[in-house]
C-alpha cells in the first residue's frame, strides 16, 4: 500500500501588528489550526508545535523538514511576515514548495477599515517570500484564495496530486520483462536517465519468463481461463490461446510478487513471447491485468511510456497505453488506438469488454487474448515522456476530447481525439515536432496544468499542444 503523503507545514506569524487589533493573535492561531486540518485531509502533517516567529525558529523547522524527508512543504503566512523569517526555513529544504495565502474574507464590505487591512495582510508575507525565492530561482507554486473558496480546496488537491506523481516516479521500481524491441530506439531508457530518477529497473529475461511460464500449473491456468470467461465477453479465441495468455499473466504476477513494482513493461515480440516455442502468443492479457492490478504497464520494453502511464494514473486514476495514429481530416480529429491493452477507466460506459485473439500479432501458437471497446467520450489528455540530453526529460502533452462517435470495429481499443487548442494539422505537427515516443499515455480529463507543475518540480522540459 502506498504510504500517505508527508506534508511539511510551516505557519509563519509575527506580533509586530498586534497593537492594531487585540484579537489579531487568536484569530490567526485559529486560521493556522484550520489550515492544518485542511492539509491533514490529504496526508500526515509534519509541523512545529508553535507558529514560526523568528528566523532561528524557522531555520530549525526547515532543517527538520529536510531531515525527515517530507514529500512537500506548505508555507503559510497569516500576516505580513518579514521574508527574512520565512526564507530562513525555506533555505533549509529542497522539497516541492507551495506558498499559501489563505485569505479570511471573501469580499470587501462597508465595514472594511485600516484594522481590516492589517488583519488581511497575509498576501504581503507571501509576496515578500516569493520575491526572495524568485531572486535565487527557487521553484515554487502559489495558492491565493479565501479559506472557504472552492479554489482553495482544488488548489491544494492539484498541488498534492502533483507531489504524489513526483514521488511515484522518483526512485520507482520498474519491472521489465524481456529486452526492448530491437531497433525501436525511441523506447530506450539510458542508464544516466535511470540514475537521474533513482530508478530501480528489475529485469527478467526471455529465459526467466519461459521458466516462470513453464512452472505455472495446469490447474492454476485453467482456473484463470474460467475467470476470464466469466469476466469478459469472449469472441474469436481458442481455449489454447486463452490458456497460454493466462500462463503469461500468472508468470508475470510471480515476478511482481518477487519485486513489487510501481510500473512495468513487457515485450511480447521475438523470443520473449511470439517467437518463443513454449509461449507463442502476445502478452496483451498480462499487460491488461497488470494495469487492472494498479501496476501501469507498457509493451515492447518501453520504460519511458510505462513512467508516463504511472504519472497519469497518479493524476487521473487510470491511463491507457496508446498510439497516436491516423489523421482524420473530415472529422478534425486523430485516431488513438492500441493492440488491445486494456485500461477500464477509459472504457465507454455501457460498452462490454470484449476479449478475442489479438488482431495485430500472431505468434507460433496463435494470438494472445486481447481486448476491444470504444473509448469514453469527453475531455482527455495524451502524454509522452522521453529522455533528452545527458540526463533530462521532456513531457509532450496534448489536451482535447474523445468524440462520442466510435471507430469501426478494429478488434482493439480506439477513439477519435480532437485537439482543444489547435487544428488537427497544426496540433499533429506540433506533437511530432516535440519528439514524443511513438507510444503515449491517454487519460480522462484535462491535466496540462498539473503536468506543467510537475515539470517545474522535476526540472523537466514540457511542450503542450
Amino acid at each position: 500500500m502506498t504510504r500517505p503523503l508527508r506534508i511539511g507545514f510551516l505557519p509563519f506569524y509575527v506580533d509586530y501588528y498586534e497593537a492594531v487589533s487585540s484579537d489579531l493573535r487568536p484569530r490567526k492561531m485559529e486560521l493556522i489550526r484550520q489550515c492544518r486540518e485542511m492539509l491533514a485531509a490529504h496526508g500526515e502533517v509534519v509541523a512545529p508545535d508553535e507558529p514560526l516567529m523568528t528566523a532561528e525558529a524557522a531555520a530549525t523547522a526547515g532543517a527538520k523538514m529536510q531531515k525527515e524527508g517530507v514529500d512537500c512543504v506548505v508555507a503559510l503566512t497569516v500576516i505580513a511576515v518579514f521574508s527574512g523569517i520565512s526564507d530562513a526555513a525555506i533555505r533549509e529544504t529542497d522539497a516541492p514548495l507551495l506558498l499559501w495565502h489563505c485569505q479570511e474574507i471573501e469580499t470587501v464590505d462597508k465595514d472594511y477599515s485600516m484594522v481590516e487591512i492589517v488583519r488581511n495582510t497575509g498576501q504581503i508575507g507571501v509576496q515578500a517570500l516569493a520575491n526572495v525565492l524568485a531572486r535565487r530561482e527557487r521553484p515554487f507554486r502559489a495558492l491565493c484564495a479565501s479559506r472557504d473558496s472552492a479554489e482553495t480546496a482544488s488548489g491544494l488537491a492539484d498541488f498534492l496530486a502533483v507531489v504524489r506523481a513526483r514521488r511515484a516516479v522518483l526512485g520507482a521500481t520498474v519491472l521489465q520483462i524481456g529486452e526492448p524491441f530491437p531497433a525501436m530506439t525511441d523506447v530506450l531508457f539510458p542508464e544516466a536517465h535511470r540514475r537521474a530518477l533513482g530508478l530501480n529497473v528489475e529485469t527478467r529475461s526471455a529465459e526467466e519468463l519461459t521458466r516462470a511460464y513453464r512452472s505455472v500449473t495446469d490447474a492454476a491456468a485453467a482456473a484463470e481461463v474460467a475467470a476470464m470467461k466469466k469476466m469478459f465477453v469472449a469472441g474469436e479465441i481458442s481455449d489454447d490461446e486463452m490458456l497460454r495468455s493466462a500462463k503469461i499473466w500468472l508468470a508475470a504476477r510471480r515476478f511482481l510478487h518477487e519485486c513489487p513494482a510501481s510500473c512495468a513493461s513487457i515485450n511480447s515480440h521475438g523470443a520473449n513471447c511470439l517467437r518463443n516455442p513454449e509461449i507463442g502468443v502476445t502478452a496483451t492479457y498480462a499487460i491488461s491485468r497488470m494495469q487492472a492490478e494498479g501496476v501501469p504497464c507498457s509493451e515492447v520494453g518501453d520504460i519511458p511510456t510505462a513512467l508516463a502511464l504511472l504519472i497519469m494514473c497518479e493524476l487521473a486514476g487510470d491511463a491507457l497505453y496508446t498510439e497516436v495514429q491516423v489523421l482524420d481530416e473530415k472529422r478534425d480529429a486523430i485516431v488513438l488506438a492500441n493492440s488491445g491493452e486494456a485500461a477500464d477507466g477509459l472504457r465507454a460506459g455501457g460498452s462490454p469488454v470484449r476479449m478475442a485473439g489479438n488482431a495485430n500479432f500472431r505468434g507460433l501458437h496463435g494470438r494472445g487474448a486481447s481486448f476491444a471497446y470504444p473509448l469514453a467520450a469527453g475531455p482527455a489528455t495524451v502524454v509522452s515522456l522521453t529522455p533528452c540530453g545527458d540526463s533530462g526529460f521532456h513531457l509532450v502533452v496534448m489536451e482535447g476530447e474523445i468524440l462520442p462517435e466510435p471507430l469501426p470495429d478494429t478488434g482493439a481499443i480506439t477513439g477519435f481525439f480532437r485537439f482543444s487548442h489547435s487544428s488537427p494539422h497544426d496540433g499533429y505537427r506540433r506533437w511530432i515536432e516535440a519528439g514524443p515516443v511513438h507510444h503515449a499515455a491517454t487519460a480522462r480529463g484535462h491535466h496540462a496544468g498539473r503536468l506543467r507543475s510537475l515539470a517545474a518540480m522535476m526540472g523537466w522540459k514540457i511542450t503542450t499542444v
